[in-house]
């Protein structure tokens, strides 16, 4: 169903338009067009009466009588053109409509009716994508499935109903750990649908993957091979070689890696990436995983050749994974920044760039504009002498003039040659050039480290997550040096109370994450990883007080330098306290579960100069903070006005109201009005015109408080959006009921914060298209540590901009059925 609703939501009104509409004609309705709808119009109030007294029947069998006067009306509007753009809405809306009849039909048992519809459904889907396209085939099986249950013996159809009922325990207990209890949970569901729907499916195919996924994770490796090979063929035979083909084939691929079958694990990854690259591309996270893999095993196997092939697909796509792939595995702190994308930058354009091409050239002999990535590193120290290294990779075609290839001393390592300077000495530094032009230079340990012992770390998972966040990215992993730093505090002498608390942070701290974002300002933010909520709590409190003291302490040196009575003094002092002031409140830290932020946000200043030399922030903390509680709270507003729309008009509200050809007219922050005490403002709207006629577009500077952002400012302009698609709030051209929110209305999101260059004019019909396929667009930075959102509960939480992606996209989806992890 998923996969359906992931389509609708891309499948454009032009396209629906575009295909010529034809059905089985349905004899016993009237062929006048504006008959049907005002037939149509009466069933939908009956529709809606019987659903709110709980008539679930009867009002399954209204809502076919509506869907066939919807194919009626497709068949009535093209045999007397009526035009594309009403052709193309009816088959929507009777795309949208036939599905969720076909779904309640097949909820209730009656099989033979929902394959019917979904087989009609099939041949739209087919007319308009194409009988190739993923949402096509989805249908089709999902008709088949219907079909093979209409055929299927009554005890059947009850064991396949329960079997599909257990499918999120048997998730749960894989998230949990219990891959035993989960491989049982699927070798039953998958007995209970092949005793229905026979081998040859894609949901039969899909569950076997899942059971192989158990029995590995179970030890299992023989049953968990079958398994993988049994799901291969189920998936070949239903729908040939595709993406879920791929993702069975990897998981085969490592299950022989993991028993030293190399030979067939390398089958697999590259029968694997060759489905994944013209479908994702080369850049996607699926297929450099996939080759990732590939590189492992070459590199297992000591078949240098293709390890060097192959590492040179991944450097094409993505140079940081290359550099990142050279990290040693004892890499505990690094920092990785992206020289080559800065000038396309427009925030970036005063750099001196100039002088950094200057510069460069005449000390490493390249331009460092010309550098793809680069990863300053450390690795724990060797006695008492520093590792740290940097490594980083020149774009291609550029020839690079190095300094140290020549008069540089040749060393074999495990014959391997690395570079040293002349000078020699313990911490001489050290060069290797690498085969997939990737360079390390830095200690000679740390050199030899990645010549022989780099690994994936913590660390460059760490790097990879906040790549997008700034223009350098720096992360600590402190639990491998939580013992050194524990002896070294040991031997610290006595502090002052609020320093000596300080001395118990490694106790408390897993990880630090930190980033500097120059684009169009500065923006500094640190994020201090905590072992649970309560350590973090603790945290955030030693670094208030420690910031505290420092700050009084600073502030008594500062002002016992003007301690004179001249006015000018007196002043100075005042200054002094001011600024003392504004820089705590800016390093104030938060603490958000196991997390601790501290962010600093820099703006120009016409006295910046005077104010640098002075340490006055650039803006405070403090202040965000405010927009930001006091855009909750409006958040909040909104949703209780979404309630009590609800239970006045038994749904909520649709995207827009629109006129009698279907033509959208004003946004639903309009219809919330009344229910915001803006009885009288709403009143003043010509209900039948659109947001921007003469009359309605003067309304428009007349925004609510309510919609207006205090962090954006503008005038008529929201950023409060909610979602439009298939399976999210807003969706079609009718308000959802509660009872449609089958995810639960605290596992989905109604309204959000969007980004600000989303900001529509709030009373205009128009918020953010849901892309299922990138979900955080539009999405993620309107605010440092990402957006907030209100969800169909009521509950308003802050969204943070790491969350990943496939979360996000189960928040906006309100039945998928799918499991939301913690976010």
């Amino acid at each position: 169903m998923q996969m359906l609703r992931t389509c609708f939501a891309g499948v454009t009104l032009v396209m629906f338009m575009a295909i010529p509409c034809s059905g089985k004609s349905q004899d016993d309705l009237p062929d006048d067009f504006d008959q049907l709808i005002e037939t149509k119009t009466g069933l939908l109030q009956q529709y809606s009466e019987l659903s709110k007294s709980g008539a679930e029947q009867q009002a399954i069998d209204v809502l076919r009588k509506i869907v066939r006067i919807h194919r009626k009306a497709l068949d009535v509007a093209t045999e007397t053109n009526k035009g594309q753009e009403i052709i193309g809405q009816l088959r929507q809306v009777y795309a949208n409509d036939g599905e969720f009849l076909s779904d309640q039909l097949f909820a209730k048992a009656q099989f033979t009716d929902s394959a019917a519809l979904r087989k009609d459904l099939e041949k739209l889907l087919s007319d308009v994508l194409g009988a190739n396209h993923n949402a096509t085939s989805v249908m089709h099986w999902k008709a088949v499935t219907a079909e093979k249950l209409s055929a299927a013996s009554k005890e059947q159809q009850v064991a396949y109903l329960a079997a599909i009922g257990s499918k999120p325990q048997a998730v749960q207990a894989q998230k949990n750990g219990q891959a035993d209890v989960a491989a049982q949970v699927y070798s039953k569901l998958i007995e209970a649908e092949v005793a229905v729907l026979g081998e040859v499916h894609t949901d039969v195919a899909a569950d076997l993957n899942q059971l192989g996924l158990a029995q590995m994770s179970a030890g299992k490796t023989a049953d968990a091979e079958k398994t993988f090979l049994r799901s291969l063929k189920s998936r070949e035979a239903a729908t040939g070689n595709d993406l879920q083909y791929a993702s069975t084939s990897f998981n085969l691929g490592r299950l022989y890696q993991d028993t030293d079958r190399l030979k067939e694990a390398e089958k697999q990854y590259l029968a694997a990436a060759a489905i994944e690259e013209p479908i994702l591309g080369s850049s996607h996270e699926s297929f450099q995983q996939t080759l990732g893999q590939l590189a492992a095993l070459y590199q297992q196997s000591g078949n240098t050749a293709k390890l060097k092939a192959v590492r040179d697909r991944i450097a094409a796509a993505d140079p940081l994974n290359t550099v990142l792939a050279h990290l040693p595995r004892g890499t505990f702190a690094a920092a990785m920044l992206e020289p080559s994308a800065w000038s396309d930058d427009p925030g970036l354009s005063l750099l001196p760039f100039e002088i950094i091409r200057a510069a460069g050239e005449k000390e490493l002999g390249l331009n460092p504009l010309d550098i793809n990535a680069a990863v300053v590193f450390a690795t724990l120290p060797i006695g008492d002498s520093p590792n740290f290294g940097v490594s980083f990779r020149v774009r291609d075609g550029v020839d690079a003039a190095f300094p140290w290839e020549s008069g540089s001393e040749v060393v074999d390592f495990n014959g391997v040659q690395y570079l040293k300077e002349p000078s020699g000495g313990p911490n001489a530094i050290c060069v290797k050039e690498f085969d997939d032009r990737v360079v390390v230079a830095g200690t000679e340990e740390a050199v030899r480290q990645c010549i022989t012992n780099a690994a994936e770390t913590p660390v460059t998972g760490m790097l990879k997550a906040d790549r997008r966040k700034g223009q350098v990215v720096g992360v600590a992993n402190l639990v491998v040096l939580r013992p050194i730093l524990q002896a070294a505090i040991a031997q610290a002498p006595p502090a002052p109370p609020a320093i000596e608390n300080l001395k118990s942070l490694p106790d408390r701290i897993d990880s630090v994450q930190i980033r500097l974002n120059v684009s169009g300002g500065a923006k500094l933010s640190l994020t201090i990883n905590a072992t649970d909520e309560a350590a973090a709590q603790q945290t955030a409190a030693a670094i208030t007080e420690a910031l505290q003291f420092g700050s009084q302490m600073a502030l008594q040196a500062m002002q016992s330098e003007m301690n004179g009575d001249d006015p000018m003094q007196v002043a100075g002092r005042s200054y002094v306290q001011r600024i003392a002031t504004s820089y705590l409140d800016k390093l104030k830290p938060t603490a958000a579960e196991n997390a601790v932020n501290i962010e600093i946000d820099a703006i120009d200043h016409a006295y910046g100069p005077v104010m640098v030399a002075l340490l006055l922030p650039a803006v405070q903390a403090a202040r965000e903070a405010a927009q930001r509680t006091q855009d909750s709270n409006s958040l909040k507003q909104i949703s209780l006005a979404m309630h009590n729309y609800h239970e006045v008009h038994g749904e909520f509200p649709a995207q827009a109201s629109i006129d009698k050809d279907g033509k959208p007219l004003l946004s639903w922050r309009v219809q919330l009005l009344p229910f915001l005490d803006e009885q009288a403002l709403y009143e003043q709207f010509h209900l039948d015109e659109p947001w921007d006629s003469e009359h309605n577009l003067k309304l428009a500077e007349q925004m609510p408080a309510v919609f207006r952002s205090q962090t954006l400012g503008a005038a008529n302009q929201t950023v409060f959006q909610s979602f439009v698609g298939s399976g999210a709030f807003l969706d079609g051209r009718k308000g959802l009921r509660m009872k449609d929110f089958t995810d639960g209305t605290s596992n989905t999101l109604m309204v959000a914060e969007v980004n600000a260059d989303q900001a529509v004019v709030w009373t205009k019909p128009a918020d953010l298209n849901f892309d299922e396929a990138d979900p955080m667009k539009g999405l993620g930075s309107f605010r440092p540590q990402g957006f907030q959102a209100a969800f169909v509960d009521g509950s308003v939480r802050m969204i943070s901009a790491e969350i990943k992606l496939e979360t996000l996209r189960r928040l906006i989806l309100r039945n998928d059925g799918e499991v939301i992890e913690e976010f």
